[in-house]
Protein backbone atom coordinates (compact mmCIF):
# COMPACT_ATOMS: atom_id res chain seq x y z
CA UNK A 1 0.00 0.00 0.00
CA UNK A 2 1.02 3.60 -0.86
CA UNK A 3 1.29 6.62 1.42
CA UNK A 4 0.36 9.83 0.01
CA UNK A 5 1.42 13.25 0.93
CA UNK A 6 1.12 16.35 -1.22
CA UNK A 7 4.20 17.60 -2.51
CA UNK A 8 3.92 20.97 -1.13
CA UNK A 9 3.49 19.98 2.60
CA UNK A 10 6.82 20.35 2.95
CA UNK A 11 6.43 24.58 2.92
CA UNK A 12 2.91 24.36 4.54
CA UNK A 13 2.67 26.27 7.79
CA UNK A 14 1.69 23.41 10.20
CA UNK A 15 4.87 21.21 8.98
CA UNK A 16 7.29 24.14 9.24
CA UNK A 17 5.86 25.01 12.59
CA UNK A 18 6.69 21.04 13.73
CA UNK A 19 10.06 20.96 11.97
CA UNK A 20 11.77 18.23 10.28
CA UNK A 21 12.11 15.45 13.23
CA UNK A 22 8.45 16.39 13.95
CA UNK A 23 7.60 15.54 10.45
CA UNK A 24 9.68 12.81 10.39
CA UNK A 25 7.83 11.01 13.26
CA UNK A 26 4.72 12.50 11.11
CA UNK A 27 5.55 10.61 7.65
CA UNK A 28 6.79 7.59 9.18
CA UNK A 29 3.11 7.08 11.22
CA UNK A 30 1.68 7.71 8.11
CA UNK A 31 3.68 5.18 6.51
CA UNK A 32 2.67 2.96 9.14
CA UNK A 33 -1.29 3.27 9.08
CA UNK A 34 -0.65 2.95 5.58
CA UNK A 35 0.80 -0.70 6.09
CA UNK A 36 -1.56 -1.80 8.21
CA UNK A 37 -4.80 -0.20 6.97
CA UNK A 38 -5.85 2.40 10.07
CA UNK A 39 -7.22 4.73 8.39
CA UNK A 40 -4.68 7.54 9.65
CA UNK A 41 -4.80 6.05 13.54
CA UNK A 42 -1.74 5.66 15.13
CA UNK A 43 -1.41 3.78 18.63
CA UNK A 44 0.61 5.27 21.24
CA UNK A 45 3.18 2.68 21.10
CA UNK A 46 3.84 2.95 17.65
CA UNK A 47 4.19 6.53 18.28
CA UNK A 48 6.82 6.06 21.10
CA UNK A 49 8.86 3.65 18.27
CA UNK A 50 8.96 6.51 16.07
CA UNK A 51 9.85 9.60 18.06
CA UNK A 52 9.56 10.96 21.20
CA UNK A 53 6.77 12.42 23.30
CA UNK A 54 7.83 15.91 22.40
CA UNK A 55 7.35 15.42 18.80
CA UNK A 56 4.22 13.81 19.39
CA UNK A 57 2.70 16.86 21.25
CA UNK A 58 4.51 19.27 18.73
CA UNK A 59 2.17 17.57 16.14
CA UNK A 60 -0.87 17.29 18.46
CA UNK A 61 -0.17 21.24 18.63
CA UNK A 62 0.53 22.55 15.04
CA UNK A 63 -2.74 20.40 14.15
CA UNK A 64 -1.47 17.59 12.14
CA UNK A 65 -2.34 14.82 14.57
CA UNK A 66 -5.55 14.67 17.02
CA UNK A 67 -5.39 12.91 20.36
CA UNK A 68 -7.88 9.72 20.73
CA UNK A 69 -8.04 6.55 22.69
CA UNK A 70 -4.95 4.50 22.58
CA UNK A 71 -2.78 7.28 20.30
CA UNK A 72 -3.37 9.66 17.71
CA UNK A 73 -5.33 10.48 14.11
CA UNK A 74 -3.79 12.02 11.60
CA UNK A 75 -6.34 14.38 10.93
CA UNK A 76 -6.15 15.08 6.84
CA UNK A 77 -4.68 11.09 6.15
CA UNK A 78 -8.33 10.33 4.52
CA UNK A 79 -8.34 13.34 2.71
CA UNK A 80 -5.00 12.36 0.39
CA UNK A 81 -5.21 8.34 1.22
CA UNK A 82 -8.15 5.57 0.29
CA UNK A 83 -9.78 4.71 3.25
CA UNK A 84 -8.76 1.04 4.61
CA UNK A 85 -12.21 -0.72 3.32
CA UNK A 86 -11.10 0.94 -0.47
CA UNK A 87 -7.71 -0.66 0.19
CA UNK A 88 -8.89 -4.11 0.85
CA UNK A 89 -11.75 -4.46 -1.66
CA UNK A 90 -8.83 -3.26 -4.57
CA UNK A 91 -6.44 -5.85 -2.97
CA UNK A 92 -9.47 -8.35 -3.07
CA UNK A 93 -9.90 -7.45 -6.70
CA UNK A 94 -6.71 -7.87 -7.70
CA UNK A 95 -6.19 -11.21 -6.25
CA UNK A 96 -8.98 -12.57 -8.14
CA UNK A 97 -8.00 -11.15 -11.29
CA UNK A 98 -4.75 -12.72 -10.85
CA UNK A 99 -6.03 -16.30 -9.61
CA UNK A 100 -7.90 -16.54 -12.96
CA UNK A 101 -4.99 -15.36 -15.06
CA UNK A 102 -2.74 -18.10 -12.99
CA UNK A 103 -6.11 -20.86 -13.69
CA UNK A 104 -6.50 -20.14 -16.94
CA UNK A 105 -2.52 -20.00 -17.53
CA UNK A 106 -2.56 -23.54 -15.80
CA UNK A 107 -5.29 -24.77 -18.06
CA UNK A 108 -3.56 -23.88 -21.15
CA UNK A 109 -0.34 -25.10 -20.77
CA UNK A 110 -0.24 -28.24 -21.92
CA UNK A 111 -2.44 -27.12 -25.32
CA UNK A 112 -0.64 -26.83 -28.32
CA UNK A 113 -0.06 -23.40 -29.47
CA UNK A 114 -0.96 -22.51 -33.00
CA UNK A 115 1.59 -19.33 -33.81
CA UNK A 116 -0.10 -18.16 -37.37
CA UNK A 117 4.13 -18.32 -38.36
CA UNK A 118 5.08 -16.03 -36.26
CA UNK A 119 7.39 -19.01 -34.25
CA UNK A 120 7.05 -21.07 -36.95
CA UNK A 121 10.96 -21.81 -36.54
CA UNK A 122 14.17 -20.59 -38.73
CA UNK A 123 15.86 -21.80 -41.58
CA UNK A 124 18.43 -23.48 -39.05
CA UNK A 125 21.09 -20.12 -38.89
CA UNK A 126 21.19 -17.85 -35.39
CA UNK A 127 21.29 -14.90 -36.58
CA UNK A 128 23.26 -13.59 -33.93
CA UNK A 129 26.23 -16.64 -34.84
CA UNK A 130 29.31 -15.39 -36.22
CA UNK A 131 29.08 -18.46 -38.27
CA UNK A 132 27.02 -20.01 -40.01
CA UNK A 133 26.02 -23.88 -39.75
CA UNK A 134 28.13 -26.52 -41.30
CA UNK A 135 25.77 -28.83 -43.74
CA UNK A 136 21.71 -29.29 -43.35
CA UNK A 137 18.98 -26.99 -43.79
CA UNK A 138 19.44 -23.43 -44.10
CA UNK A 139 22.99 -23.64 -44.72
CA UNK A 140 24.60 -21.15 -46.53
CA UNK A 141 26.92 -21.42 -49.15
CA UNK A 142 30.33 -19.73 -48.25
CA UNK A 143 32.40 -17.10 -50.39
CA UNK A 144 34.29 -17.80 -53.02
CA UNK A 145 37.88 -16.92 -52.76
CA UNK A 146 37.65 -14.50 -54.91
CA UNK A 147 34.70 -12.66 -53.10
CA UNK A 148 35.18 -10.04 -51.42
CA UNK A 149 36.49 -10.10 -47.93
CA UNK A 150 33.39 -10.05 -45.38
CA UNK A 151 31.53 -12.31 -43.50
CA UNK A 152 28.07 -13.04 -45.33
CA UNK A 153 26.04 -13.04 -41.73
CA UNK A 154 27.03 -9.35 -40.89
CA UNK A 155 27.54 -7.75 -44.24
CA UNK A 156 25.76 -4.67 -43.17
CA UNK A 157 28.94 -4.30 -40.71
CA UNK A 158 30.99 -4.98 -43.41
CA UNK A 159 34.01 -2.73 -45.18
CA UNK A 160 31.44 -2.80 -48.10
CA UNK A 161 29.17 -0.72 -46.61
CA UNK A 162 31.92 2.10 -45.07
CA UNK A 163 28.74 4.50 -44.03
CA UNK A 164 27.93 2.36 -41.42
CA UNK A 165 29.09 3.23 -37.94
CA UNK A 166 29.51 -0.05 -36.30
CA UNK A 167 32.15 -2.42 -35.87
CA UNK A 168 33.79 -3.97 -39.28
CA UNK A 169 32.86 -7.88 -39.52
CA UNK A 170 35.71 -9.93 -38.42
CA UNK A 171 37.14 -10.03 -41.76
CA UNK A 172 37.57 -6.40 -42.60
CA UNK A 173 38.72 -5.51 -38.62
CA UNK A 174 42.29 -5.58 -39.57
CA UNK A 175 42.28 -3.95 -42.65
CA UNK A 176 40.39 -1.30 -40.84
CA UNK A 177 42.63 -1.21 -37.90
CA UNK A 178 45.62 -0.87 -39.73
CA UNK A 179 43.91 2.04 -42.06
CA UNK A 180 42.87 3.95 -38.98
Amino acid sequence: MAYSLDDGWDNCGPVARAGNACFGLYVRCGIWSARNLTDGLVPGEIAAGYGSPEQARKLVDVGLWEIVDGGYLAVDYLSRNPTAEKVRERQKADAERKAKWRERAHRNRDKPRDSDGSHGGTDGVNPSSPTPPKGGRGARARPSAGAASHDPLRLDRCRIHPDQPRDPCRSCRSERLGAA
